[in-house]
């Protein structure tokens, strides 16, 4: 093999020099390339070819910013290299040489989406000695979690309905609490119940909360009033008919004190 000169202001003395001595033909063609390379501003790709190293990097895995991510799975060219820990770090050592690309797929664990496009790093030695490369990985949850805190003001024991179902009831207080897993990005209705107790007003409220990429926590204030109840009196039973007294419209006649005898009719004689 050949020794390769390192520089491009070199002599054919030390050219020679560099060149084992075999014969004059093969010395003269090797004194050719050598001189073409450095008239040619081409004397690096002359170089020996770089050889393959291990190099160190780190991926770090969260659900959320924050919150480190266990059990997402690193591959390379479809092959497990590296699994994040409790801390979402995965520690992973890939052989190539300086410079090169690769494309590192993350597999999410279950209940968390994987991102659609690979991370691309690349093979270098970093200035610091003992620091590696870091890469940051998204595993987004498939559901959120969503609290909602229900005061319901003078409504006791009101079933609170989600989708038709019930899933809480307040206390002697109105106070409740809801848990709920839901799809990000949508909206959620809940229902205060009043069908059990038909005074209270207004009847069966409800209220409709939109959940973002994120775990939520809502309050659902609500005050009741209480309906006056109406008073149904019973009929009474009506009267039989009686029959009136029948009172004269004539005058009076004279009173005894003041009546006179009526005269005597004669008799002819």
């Amino acid at each position: 093999m050949y020794c390769q000169p390192q520089v491009a202001n070199v002599s054919s003395d030390s050219l020679q020099r560099c060149i084992p001595f075999t014969s004059r033909a093969r010395r003269a063609g090797a004194l050719r390339v050598a001189l073409g390379c450095a008239l040619s501003g081409l004397l690096p790709a002359c170089k020996a070819e770089r050889i393959s190293e291990d190099y160190s990097l780190l991926v770090q895995v969260q659900s959320d910013p924050g919150r480190a991510l266990a059990g997402a799975v690193i591959s390379l060219e479809h092959q497990k290299i590296g699994e994040s820990n409790e801390q979402g770090r995965a520690q992973l050592t890939i052989r190539g040489k300086e410079g090169e690309k690769r494309e590192l797929e993350v597999t999410c664990p279950k209940g968390y989406k994987s991102p659609s496009a690979a991370i691309r790093v690349f093979l270098h030695r970093t200035s610091n000695l003992g620091k590696v490369a870091e890469y940051q990985a998204a595993c987004k949850p498939l559901t959120r979690s969503v609290v909602v805190i229900v005061r319901a003001d003078k409504g006791p024991a009101l079933p609170v309905r989600y989708l038709g179902g019930e899933v809480a009831r307040t206390d002697a207080s109105g106070a409740a609490h809801v848990l709920l897993a839901v799809a990000p990005e949508s909206d959620i209705e809940l229902v205060l119940d009043t069908s059990g107790n038909s005074r209270l007003r207004p009847r069966s409220p409800s209220a409709r909360f939109v959940v973002r990429d994120r775990d939520e926590v809502f309050v659902l204030n609500q005050s009741f009033e209480q309906s006056r109840p109406v008073i149904v009196r019973a009929a009474r039973p009506s009267e039989p008919d009686v029959p009136q007294e029948i009172r004269s419209t004539l005058p009076a006649g004279p009173s005894r004190a003041s009546a006179r005898p009526l005269p005597t009719p004669r008799v002819a004689r």
